[in-house]
């Protein structure tokens, strides 16, 4: 019963829905009588989440909008009046989460579709869904764990959500009860440590990213396989391209929306650019403030602080970080390779990168992005394999004039 919906939500928007949905879904887990049937219809990308499921007393729809602005109430009537429309036999409720009109207020139901509001309050609605999970982990027997666990369990299913296809497939109540519990599963088990210090992605962030569709997938397609520990997917990404061409915007913007959801299903984060982050300018091409610093947020200051070389500290790095599900961003590498006009174009200069990189290609739980100018030589033997690269392309004629046109 997927109604379409009006892209009118934002970043807030989304995070709102994905957390209401969730605690509507986990209060269909302790209905009564119990649920025996439930079809997931996302429609995240509108703002818009269905489900519909069944039980002893009959079929019953569930429809989840949200928005920064506010909701009008022609625009309600308009969904209640297709909701209604779109059922047979269900119960159809409508749960509008956002700003409500004077006049929607009071409103409990138009026409036979049910109304039910939700303020636009994140914390709120991240606090009641986390109640909610850690009630039902209680009943399926699991440790609902610390306040600060149950959040992370809350963000790691909402991401599960966010990237939902189901085709409309059913499934049983012990098909979607073992999905929860999976999901759950995939939520980092211990505090997460971010470093972003040295790679400012706000600052790097365009606020719409214009023409990078397929690459954008291509991330959000590595990330997944990461959290749901897939043996065969890529260990480490690369992305080449000329200088201006969006290579840095393009994972800046992908690590900001990974942020605003708490960086699902990562356990440490690391982000750093080979540039000086004010005038971009390249800084001497060594890797060893790098790896001092990498090492020490990976627990091992004892080795950044030794006189090892940058060849021992990049393997040691590479397996302190391959160990966990890391998410590494090395942006801007192209000062620590061989320039093309060399007799070893594109080659790494410094052991302790090289090191890194092929200890991570070898074995690693995590995901290493790198973009850079020039093909790395030392990774060729590993694509196809644990890495992949993507040649980024120039806009398109129609993404660009876009992007000149949002300026």
């Amino acid at each position: 019963m997927s109604t379409s919906g009006d892209s009118r939500g934002g970043a807030i928007a989304t995070r709102g829905l994905l957390a209401q949905t969730l605690i509507a879904l986990l209060d269909i887990t302790k209905s009564s009588p119990p649920f025996a049937e439930i079809i997931l219809e996302p429609m995240v990308g509108n703002d818009q989440f269905d489900f519909l499921w069944t039980n002893a007393t009959g079929s019953h729809a569930t429809q989840v909008k949200s928005t920064e602005a506010i909701f009008a109430r022609a625009d309600v009537e308009r969904w209640a009046k297709k909701l209604e429309g779109a059922r047979t036999n269900e119960t159809c409720t409508l749960v509008l989460v956002g700003n409500i009109a004077p006049g929607l207020v009071k409103l409990k139901s138009l026409g036979k579709v049910l109304l039910k509001q939700k303020a636009l309050e994140l914390e709120g609605l991240i606090a009641e869904a986390a109640q909610r999970l850690a009630e039902f982990m209680e009943r399926q027997g699991l440790s609902a764990g610390k306040a600060s666990e149950r959040v992370r369990g809350v963000h790691a299913i909402e991401s599960k959500l966010q990237h939902l296809s189901t085709d409309a497939k059913p499934l049983t109540r012990a098909e979607f009860i073992a999905l929860l519990r999976e999901w759950i599963a995939t939520a980092p088990k211990a505090d997460l440590q971010v470093n972003l210090s040295r790679f400012d992605i706000m600052k790097y962030a365009p606020s719409n990213l214009i023409g990078r569709d397929a690459e954008t997938k291509v991330l959000n397609d590595a990330w997944d396989q990461v959290v749901r520990g897939e043996t065969k997917r890529p260990h480490i990404l690369t992305f080449v391209a000329l200088g201006g061409e969006g290579k840095t915007s393009l994972v800046a913007k992908w690590a900001v929306d990974l942020a605003f959801r708490d960086w699902p299903g990562c356990e440490a984060v690391l982000a750093w650019s080979f540039y000086s982050q004010g005038t971009r300018e390249q800084l001497a091409a060594s890797s060893d403030l790098f790896l001092n610093e990498a090492l020490t947020f990976f627990g091992d200051a004892e080795m950044a602080g030794s006189a090892a070389g940058a060849f021992d500290k990049g393997r040691r790095l590479a397996h302190l970080a391959g160990a966990q599900r890391a998410l590494l961003i090395l942006d801007g590498l192209e000062p620590l390779q061989y320039a093309p006009t060399t007799p070893t174009p594109g080659e790494l200069k410094d052991q302790g990168i090289a090191a890194l990189l092929k200890g991570l290609a070898g074995n690693s739980r995590g995901l290493c992005l790198v973009t850079t100018r020039y093909s790395i030589p030392e990774l060729r033997a590993y694509v196809g394999k644990t890495v992949e690269e993507e040649m980024l392309a120039r806009l398109s004629t129609e993404a660009g004039v876009a992007l000149l046109q949002s300026f």
